[in-house]
C-alpha cells in the first residue's frame, strides 16, 4: 500500500466513524425495558460549538499581548469545559469526555512510518487510546542532549492526545519552501532529517515545519494508579516548601514567580514523590469535598504512591468520584506494571483504577499557540495561587472536572515583543522533576518554543527561564528545524 493510499484510508476511516449514529437506548419489541447501550467504535470528536473554540485569532492575540489574565483564563476554562463535555462515544456503559475519544501517541507515531504504508491498520478505535508511559518531562534534559535514559518509577504515567485536526496535520505530507515538489512527513525521523537538509541560506527564524491549522490541539494527560480495595494515598500539591527535598526549604514563591535576568536556576525540585501532603482515595466511597484523614486510615493506606506523606495532619480523604477515573482492564494493568516495574506485592490488577491527575492543553488558535495546564486540587485553592488557581472558573464545567485548578501563559512575557516580566506557568505533577533544570520558573511558550529536530543537536531545553528566548537565536536553533512548538514531533518521530 502506498503512503498516500494509507493516509487516505486512515482519514476516510475517521470520516466514516464520524458519520455513525450516536449510541441510543435499544428497546426490544416485546419488552418495555431499556437495554444497555451497545458498544460501538469510538469516534474522535472535535470540541463542539459553544465553548469559544476556536476563538477569533486577532482578539485572542490581543489578550496575549496585553496579558489580560482574567480574559485568558476565561478562555482556558471554556476550553476545559469543551474538552471534558460528554461525547457521543460510549465505553463500558459510560459516555466518554471529548478528549478521551482522540488518538494517542502510539496510534499516530507508528512503526513502520508512513512512507512504508500500514498506517491505517495500526489504528484501534474499539476502546479509548490510553498509554501508560513515564512522562518525557521526567528526563527531558537527557532526551534533549541525546543521552540514553533508564525508566523512572514515579507512579505517574502520561502520553499525548491529538484532536482530529492535529492528527490529519501530522499524517499529511507537507512541502517545504526550498522543496515545493516534495512531501515531508512529521511522524518520520527520516523525513524530518531530510527537511532539515533543505534550508540552505534560509534565515534561522524561518526554518520550521508548516504551521498547524488554528483548530489543532495537543494534550498531555497524566494519571496514577489507585487500588480497587483499601485506600491509596496520592500526592497532593501544597507548594514547593511542602516537600522532602531539602533544597526547597525556605524557597520564596514570590522570587520564583518573578525571575530576574541573570538569576541562576533553582536547585529545588519538589517532584510528587517528595510531597509531604496526600489524599487517601477510597474507591468505594462518594464524597463532595475533601475530609480530614484519620491516623488509622493513613497507617492502613498504601503509600508507595505518596512516600513523602507521613503526618496525619497533612493527609485528607476523598471518594474516587472526585477525580475522573476508569477501571483498568487486564491489558492496561499489565502495561502499567511493565512501564513502572513495581514489586510483585504492589502491582496493578484488572479492576483497579486509573485516576486523572493533570493535563497540559495547547491550541494553535494563535501563532505561538495558547497554553494552559490543569491539575487536581480537590476543589481547594492552591497555596499562594502558585503556579495557578481555581479562580475565574466558568459555570459550564461539570464535576468532577471542577476539582482541577489551572494556570495559563499565552506569551513568554507580560508585554509584547519579549518585554516585561516572564510569565510563569507549569504543572506540579510534571515540571517539578529534576529532569527539568528550572521547572519551578518555567514557561510553556519558552519551553515548547525550543522544540526542534536537528542534525546535529545544537540547541536544547531551556536551562533557565529568567529571560525570553529569541526564535531566531543560533544558539538554540542553528542547524535545526523548529517543530511548531510541539515536543511530540521530535520525541516520537520514528
Amino acid at each position: 500500500m502506498t503512503r498516500i493510499h494509507s493516509l487516505a484510508l486512515f482519514i476516510s476511516t475517521i470520516a466514516v466513524l464520524g458519520c455513525q449514529e450516536e449510541p441510543t437506548d435499544s428497546i426490544a419489541d416485546d419488552s418495555s425495558e431499556v437495554q444497555p447501550l451497545i458498544q460501538q467504535a469510538i469516534t474522535p470528536q472535535p470540541i463542539p460549538p459553544g465553548f469559544d473554540f476556536p476563538a477569533d485569532r486577532a482578539a485572542l492575540q490581543t489578550l496575549a499581548d496585553t496579558n489580560d489574565i482574567v480574559a485568558m483564563r476565561k478562555h482556558s476554562w471554556n476550553l476545559w469545559a469543551g474538552l471534558t463535555t460528554s461525547s457521543t462515544s460510549v465505553y463500558e456503559g459510560q459516555a466518554l469526555p471529548i478528549w478521551e475519544t482522540w488518538l494517542a501517541t502510539g496510534q499516530v507515531f507508528t512503526t513502520p512510518p508512513i512512507e512504508n504504508g500500514a498506517r491505517a491498520t495500526n489504528v484501534n478505535n474499539t476502546k479509548p487510546a490510553r498509554e501508560f508511559k513515564d512522562p518525557s518531562q521526567l528526563f527531558h534534559i537527557q532526551v534533549a542532549e541525546g543521552i540514553a535514559v533508564s525508566e523512572v518509577d514515579s507512579g505517574i504515567v502520561g502520553f499525548n492526545k491529538f484532536d482530529p485536526t492535529m492528527v490529519q496535520y501530522l499524517l499529511t505530507g507537507h512541502p517545504a519552501p526550498n522543496a515545493p515538489d516534495e512531501q515531508f512527513y512529521y511522524t518520520s525521523k527520516t523525513s524530518l532529517n531530510a527537511l532539515n537538509g533543505t534550508w540552505d541560506d534560509t534565515p534561522i527564524i524561518d526554518r520550521k515545519v508548516a504551521d498547524a491549522p488554528n483548530t489543532a490541539l495537543e494534550l498531555k494527560p497524566v494519571l496514577m494508579w489507585v487500588r480497587a480495595q483499601g485506600l491509596t494515598a496520592i500526592p497532593f500539591w501544597q507548594g514547593p516548601n511542602s516537600s522532602t527535598d531539602k533544597n526547597c526549604a525556605g524557597v520564596s514563591v514570590d522570587e520564583l514567580r518573578h525571575p530576574k535576568p541573570g538569576q541562576p536556576a533553582t536547585n529545588c525540585h519538589p517532584d510528587p514523590t517528595t510531597w509531604t501532603h496526600c489524599v487517601l482515595i477510597d474507591p468505594n466511597a462518594v464524597t463532595n469535598n475533601l475530609q480530614p484523614a484519620t491516623k488509622e486510615q493513613l497507617d492502613n493506606a498504601g503509600r508507595t504512591e505518596a512516600p513523602g506523606c507521613n503526618d496525619v495532619a497533612n493527609a485528607q480523604y476523598a471518594g474516587i468520584n472526585m477525580l475522573y477515573n476508569f477501571k483498568m482492564s487486564a491489558d492496561e494493568a499489565a502495561a502499567y506494571n511493565k512501564d513502572q516495574n513495581p514489586p510483585k506485592t504492589a502491582q496493578a490488577q484488572a479492576g483497579d483504577f486509573m485516576v486523572f491527575l493533570a493535563m497540559h492543553v495547547n491550541t494553535k488558535e494563535i501563532s505561538d499557540w495558547t497554553w494552559q495546564t490543569f491539575w487536581w486540587q480537590g476543589g481547594q485553592e492552591t497555596p499562594d495561587a502558585y503556579p495557578g488557581s481555581g479562580a475565574d472558573r466558568t459555570a459550564n464545567i461539570n464535576a468532577p472536572w471542577t476539582n482541577y485548578n489551572m494556570c495559563s501563559a499565552y506569551a513568554q512575557t507580560t508585554k509584547p515583543d519579549n518585554q516585561g516580566d516572564m510569565n510563569v506557568c507549569f504543572n506540579p505533577y510534571l515540571e517539578t522533576s529534576s529532569g527539568i533544570p528550572d521547572g519551578l520558573r518555567s514557561n510553556c511558550v519558552t519551553c515548547h518554543g525550543t522544540a526542534t529536530v536537528d542534525t546535529p543537536k545544537t540547541g536544547g531545553y531551556p536551562a533557565t527561564y529568567e529571560q525570553p528566548i529569541d526564535f531566531g537565536d543560533p544558539v538554540y536553533f542553528g542547524g535545526a528545524t523548529k517543530t511548531d512548538f510541539s515536543w511530540a514531533v521530535p520525541v516520537n518521530a520514528k
